[in-house]
């Protein structure tokens, strides 16, 4: 029988600052684009189409990201939807005893402001998430963007 007592866990080295983060071995899922899915209403397809984009040039998006950007994009349709309710009735409206009160959508707008800036910061959307991210590096100008492979041997066209 071989010694060599027990082993420290490579994270657990990391915790201990005895390790490069760098080096203990994380599961990574596959840089490539999530479908979009088809209960998006038009606001929320709308800014998947405008975002999908600029996220496959940050890199940031991979296979397991669909419903968190499903969530921002169902978050961005209902703080439109909000804003669009609100600029017709105003920010007061009567209330049932004649005195005025804030529009109660405003909680709702509120809400979806507060999934909104969650979503977004995940995704280093903002200047401070950006500098949190440590992105993959970018592509050569050979490799597909969405999947990494050549692109000579690339189907994502």
């Amino acid at each position: 029988m071989k010694g060599g007592g027990n082993r420290t866990s490579p994270r657990l080295k990391v915790l201990e600052g005895r390790a490069d983060p760098d080096a203990v071995n994380t599961p990574k899922p596959r840089p490539l684009t999530p479908s979009r899915p088809r209960w998006l209403d038009g606001y929320a397809r709308s800014e998947w189409r405008r975002i999908v984009p600029i996220l496959e040039g940050l890199g940031v998006l991979t296979e397991v990201d669909g419903a968190a950007l499903a969530g921002y994009c169902a978050a961005y349709s209902l703080w439109r939807r909000c804003h669009e309710e609100i600029s017709k009735g105003g920010l007061l409206q009567l209330g049932h005893r004649g005195v005025e009160r804030r529009h109660p959508l405003l909680i709702t707008l509120r809400q979806a402001e507060m999934s909104m800036k969650a979503f977004i910061e995940a995704f280093g959307m903002t200047p401070l998430a950006r500098s949190r991210l440590s992105l993959p590096p970018a592509p050569a100008e050979d490799e597909c963007r969405r999947c990494g492979m050549p692109l000579n041997m690339c189907g994502c066209s």
